[in-house]
């Protein structure tokens, strides 16, 4: 009996310790917005286009889409671009796709994260 009960002393202040050392900056982050999320998504294109992963033309690509999706795992914004000049007509649609967080989650050509 003894041991049980050391044991859960010793957890709960364990816990507690953990809890007294948080301090501020940990505070909750807000969801991005329509417009910050596609700030964020026209900077992954300029990265790819500057990283020479996007062909030149989407540099004049039209943002023709922009949705807030409910997944399993959360809120998630889809940016869907076009680009009618792409030199491959299966690659002249991307998807950018963003945590509601602000977090890029991936870039490609299909509509699946």
């Amino acid at each position: 009996m003894l041991n049980i009960k050391t044991l859960t002393i010793g957890i709960l202040i364990a816990a507690l310790s953990g809890m007294a050392s948080a301090h501020s900056s940990h505070a909750r982050m807000e969801p991005v917005n329509q417009h910050e999320a596609t700030v964020r998504a026209d900077k992954v294109i300029d990265e790819l286009l500057a990283s020479d992963r996007l062909e030149s033309s989407w540099s004049e690509a039209e943002r023709a889409e922009t949705n807030l999706r409910d997944t399993g795992s959360g809120k998630i914004w889809v940016l869907r671009y076009e680009n009618p000049a792409a030199s491959d007509s299966s690659k002249n649609e991307l998807f950018i796709f963003i945590d509601e967080l602000g977090n890029i989650l991936s870039a490609g050509y299909e509509d699946k994260i």
